[in-house]
């Protein structure tokens, strides 16, 4: 399991019976040892977007990158870099001009509107494994 779905499922069952009942039927006998390992992660962290707590309109997280709106507060990009950092690229970026990246990027296809200079710092900035593209259709459902 990666380090992120562990925090996730950690941070939303919280120690609980249902998680532990969770991982036994999806992962059979690994499940105590997985539990044992959340047990000492500290997970409850807050973040907000210039007084919003809608923190996915501003930001893409997936299990190889994670992009972040550019302006807002030095403090929102620290939560993510400070839990993340370590274990996969935590990008500043806008997309189509706008600080509203997580509406607008569905896995990594992004809108014709991205600029030129908005794609090549993704593509320089994520993994190579990650593929970027734009999507040319001027009426696209992206982000929905």
């Amino acid at each position: 399991m990666s380090n992120i779905l562990e925090a996730a499922l950690f941070a939303t069952f919280r120690r609980s019976w249902k998680l532990r009942f969770f991982l036994n039927l999806f992962y059979g006998l690994q499940a105590n040892s997985i539990v044992n390992s959340l047990e000492n992660l500290e997970m409850a962290v807050r973040a907000q977007f210039e007084n919003s707590n809608d923190i996915g309109v501003f930001a893409r997280l997936t299990n190889s990158y994670c992009l972040v709106a550019i302006g807002g507060s030095e403090n929102f990009y620290s939560v993510f870099e400070g839990e993340l950092g370590d274990i996969i690229p935590v990008v500043h970026a806008s997309i189509a001009g706008t600080r509203i990246i997580g509406r607008l990027t569905a896995g990594l296809l992004v809108p014709n509107t991205t600029t030129d200079q908005e794609l090549d710092h993704l593509r320089n900035s994520l993994p190579d494994s990650v593929k970027i593209q734009r999507v040319e259709e001027r009426l696209s459902a992206l982000g929905n």
